[in-house]
């Protein structure tokens, strides 16, 4: 077959998809489909447990209680990271875990964290957890970048129960009762293959800022297909990774569900 006969074929196979999508009303207008192929490089995980929090106190309370449960590793990007009674409730728990041996890891970015004490930091190290600043406000150094920040709020356990949302470690979204501010937020808990997803972005992370490749294995396959608890949804889970730019995922991916509502 020639070139040209290939791509006479390949031309229409995809008309076929193209008007079978469109009969099943997947598709309104065709440049949709070049929008759902730009998506395919992020292709979502079956079979997760998802539970979502608007309330900070139950949320730091499973945080807390999933750490304490780490059997493995513990890894942590956080915009947001404050020396007040959430922020030191949180360093208590990965200073328990790190004592116990199990690797903590932990990026904060140095902006969004501007003005934590170097002492809260050091009782940290102190205890083994490896804290890394992301872009440090340092215009000497050959990395410095003052706009570009890290905002992202993650949490993975071992792997298989990842943590994504809105809410930093600060009493700012803690409860009245607790001295907190209760700021309404959202924040995702996720226990299968999507806190596998989670993890690699920390590992990109990680390796951007310090040079070392971790290689951590991933405990959930991206083909699982049960979900972790009976009694929840095999939920499908997209991790969307968006460094800005025209070519926004999370953009597409919202304009998508949109125009599908």
């Amino acid at each position: 077959m020639t070139g040209v006969e290939e791509s006479r074929l390949l031309r229409r196979r995809q008309s076929r998809v193209r008007r079978a999508l469109h009969r099943a009303g997947w598709l309104r207008r065709s440049n949709v489909l070049r929008a759902l192929r730009r998506l395919a490089a992020n292709l979502p995980t079956t079979g997760n447990d998802v539970r979502v929090f608007h309330d900070g106190d139950m949320l730091f309370a499973q945080m807390v209680e999933d750490i304490r449960g780490a059997r493995e590793r513990v890894s942590i990007e956080i915009y947001m990271l404050r020396n007040d009674r959430t922020g030191r409730r949180i360093a208590r728990a990965l200073c328990d875990k790190a004592r116990e041996g199990v690797p903590v890891r932990l990026i904060y970015d140095a902006v969004g964290s501007l003005g934590i004490s170097g002492s809260f930091l050091r009782t940290m190290t102190d205890a083994g957890v490896q804290v890394v600043p992301f872009h440090l406000v340092a215009p000497w150094r050959q990395r410095y970048a003052i706009f570009r920040r890290n905002h992202r709020k993650t949490l993975v356990v071992d792997g298989r129960i990842g943590y994504t949302g809105g809410v930093n470690f600060g009493d700012q979204w803690a409860g009245r009762k607790r001295g907190g501010a209760s700021w309404r937020d959202s924040h995702t808990r996720v226990q299968g293959a999507a806190a596998g997803d989670l993890e690699v972005l920390f590992e990109e992370t990680w390796f951007q800022e310090t040079g070392e490749l971790l290689g951590l294995p991933r405990r959930v396959t991206r083909d699982a297909e049960q979900a972790t608890t009976l009694h929840r949804k095999h939920s499908l889970v997209y991790v969307v990774a968006s460094r800005g730019g025209p070519d926004r995922r999370m953009r597409r991916l919202f304009l998508l569900a949109l125009g599908h509502a």
